[in-house]
């Protein structure tokens, strides 16, 4: 994944997080990860797996394709 789509994946899990108003704890403890993982993926610094997309989807409450629509 290119640096670009990391930050525009990134980009896309912080609206929808704080669209929700959930703290970034929050989203971590229901997609079982630690609040450092989700700071790097929003940030764009971090590859996401496919397996990792979707835990965070269902903590966000939407899924893989909402947050990737049109990359």
């Amino acid at each position: 994944m290119t640096k670009e789509l990391k930050q525009q994946l990134g980009i896309r899990i912080l609206n929808a997080r704080t669209k929700k108003h959930l703290t970034q704890d929050e989203v971590a403890d229901d997609a079982g990860m630690h609040r450092y993982a989700i700071s790097e993926i929003e940030r764009g610094n971090r590859d996401v797996r496919i397996s990792t997309l979707s835990r965070i989807a269902m903590a966000l409450d939407t899924t893989i394709g909402k947050l990737t629509k049109g990359m």
